[in-house]
């Protein structure tokens, strides 16, 4: 678990968006440097609004992830996490039972004569469950003010058995436990008061069961066009220089059409490569020059031999006038700019979080 941030107060976005509207949602989101795109928007509010897991699909390096932790960020949530990969145990995204401590209680209740019936029962209590980081989650939010975030990253990896374990909690907030007393579940029924779940899902390893897609509000990030890329640098980079964006932006374009790439850069390769280059106080980009920075943009070395046989012409597109992409850089900055204004004047954070913490 990731705490929040002690010094800064905490916002329930589910209240906010029901106190003040989705304007503060959305004007709280832009503020702390994430422009959702509509659709996405409209999805975040349904799952919280009613109170529903949600589950984002989309390519590799989207950003999935990126909605996820600036909306932990703008509202300060806590945040569970669970990265799925291959070979992932239950134990570690559900529970375990401490047998090791079990052993000791155990021993001591016979040393101190306590009725055996009675410490056998007793050693089936929440004092010696190990909940992983789901069920930690679950049942955090049935006892927490604000609600903490869960976040089940590559969730098509952990494999149909877990991702079956996952249902029940999914639709009803509680896990039944086997022996565990005195309630024999972990969570709550109250759907209000669950946690803010996301799954997020490349479909690397196998498509997620219609099931587990049923517990959640469906939503999928599209590849953005060259002008919601714009908008996605400048919420990363904001106070760079915008000639060095417009050359950027072309590049990747540049990369992408390509054709002969195994795995083209995403916008997280994008935003990558214009902070190192911001960093470093590049101000031309030349072949040279572009061969430091090939790790930013470049995952495998096939992929990179080939670059660097076609960065004469990459580079060259980079740097050529285009009205069209230089229109669409300073379209979006324009329109980055207006969001920021907009998002200042909806409301002050103080008032905001007052009635939504």
């Amino acid at each position: 678990m990731i705490p929040h941030d002690p010094s800064r107060r905490q916002i329930d976005p589910r209240k906010l968006v029901r106190s003040k509207g989705p304007g503060a949602l959305w004007s709280l989101l832009v503020r702390y440097g994430y422009v959702p795109p509509d659709d996405i928007f409209d999805d975040l509010l349904q799952v919280l609004l009613g109170n529903d897991p949600m589950l984002i699909e989309g390519i590799r390096g989207g950003g999935k992830t990126a909605l996820v932790e600036k909306l932990a960020k703008a509202c300060n949530l806590d945040q569970y996490g669970v990265c799925g990969r291959k070979g992932i145990k239950a134990e570690e995204i559900l529970y375990s039972w401490d047998k090791e401590e079990q052993r000791d209680y155990m021993a001591d209740a016979r040393a101190r004569k306590i009725d055996a019936k009675e410490a056998r029962a007793n050693k089936w209590t929440k004092e010696f469950l190990l909940l992983g980081e789901f069920l930690a989650a679950y049942e955090a939010a049935a006892n927490a003010d604000i609600p903490p975030l869960l976040f089940m990253d590559e969730i098509d990896k952990v494999g149909p058995a877990i991702e079956d374990m996952l249902l029940q909690p999914l639709a009803s907030g509680v896990m039944h436990i086997p022996r565990l007393r005195p309630e024999g579940f972990v969570g709550t029924h109250d759907q209000s008061r669950w946690p803010i779940v996301f799954s997020a899902s490349n479909n690397l390893r196998h498509k997620l069961s219609a099931p587990f897609r049923s517990r959640h509000v469906y939503s999928f990030i599209e590849t953005p066009d060259n002008r919601k890329e714009v908008l996605i640098l400048l919420s990363h980079v904001g106070d760079g220089s915008i000639e060095l964006l417009k050359t950027v932006v072309k590049l990747l374009d540049a990369v992408r059409a390509l054709g002969g790439l195994d795995d083209p850069p995403a916008i997280r390769e994008s935003v990558k490569l214009l902070k190192a280059l911001n960093r470093d106080g590049v101000t031309e980009l030349t072949e040279q020059v572009m061969r430091r920075y090939l790790g930013h943009v470049i995952k495998s070395k096939g992929d990179r031999d080939y670059l660097i046989e076609n960065l004469d012409y990459v580079v060259r597109f980079a740097n050529a006038e285009n009205e069209i992409f230089d229109a669409w850089v300073e379209g979006a900055v324009e329109e980055r700019s207006r969001m920021v204004e907009l998002s200042d004047e909806f409301l002050d954070e103080g008032e905001l979080v007052e009635e939504a913490s």
